[in-house]
């Protein structure tokens, strides 16, 4: 991707979790997830002094599965609950193998694996302002336990050689701050929104948004 590559994916997940979270006590959770993805990559490259690229459209599916456990305190302040907190996550993803259609030397790409096994330790806060309505923050600590690096890509420039990308190598060690707000829309229905920052040492720090509706039955 160093050369104005690009990859667009788009698909779906699916997940369960089984929780208890009282306001003050003991909380803990479970849960499974997966996802399947759908996509095209453009691969960029150097064709002489100029640059060029060829694409292809390829699959995926993962899975994963979370563990949480933290106690909380509530009113530790006017109506402000704290909660610290420690995690393990455990993903799968396999890339399906594809092959290259277009530009000046397609190539042709085996499958490969990504797995990810990360634990957090940290610490949720809560202010409520209103029955049902809250602003919300966590700071938490992330460590990646396994390989920080994926699998190396292989694969063969048709008609030509066989080549071996080097994987990209991605953050051991990094901090997650997140702020959120939490509103009812309807009876016994929500809708929240919030903002994550992760901020690895030596890599550049990156942005998630989630906008959710909940509804209790």
């Amino acid at each position: 991707m160093v050369f104005d590559g690009s990859a667009k994916m788009s698909g779906g997940s699916a997940g369960v979790f089984i929780a208890r979270v009282p306001d003050d006590g003991l909380q803990w959770l479970v849960g499974l997830t997966g996802i399947v993805l759908k996509g095209d990559v453009t691969r960029g490259y150097l064709n002489g002094n100029s640059l060029t690229s060829s694409s292809g459209n390829t699959t995926a599916n993962g899975f994963g599965a979370t563990a949480r456990v933290g106690w909380s305190f509530d009113n530790v302040l006017a109506a402000v609950q704290v909660t610290p907190f420690g995690s393990y996550t455990y993903s799968r993803t396999h890339l399906n193998g594809y092959t290259e259609t277009n530009g000046t030397f397609p190539a042709q790409f085996d499958g490969f694996n990504d797995t990810a096994q990360i634990v957090r330790v940290g610490a949720d806060a809560r202010y409520t302002f209103a029955p049902g309505k809250w602003v919300w923050g966590t700071v938490a600590s992330a460590h990646k336990i396994n390989n920080s690096d994926g699998e190396d890509i292989s694969g063969t420039v048709i008609g030509l050689f066989g080549l071996t990308v080097p994987a990209s190598p991605v953050a051991k060690d990094w901090i997650e701050t997140t702020i959120g707000v939490r509103c009812p829309a309807w009876n016994s229905g929500a809708i929240g929104a919030s903002i994550t920052a992760s901020m690895p040492e030596g890599f550049q720090t990156t942005y998630q948004v989630r906008i959710g509706v909940t509804q209790a039955f």
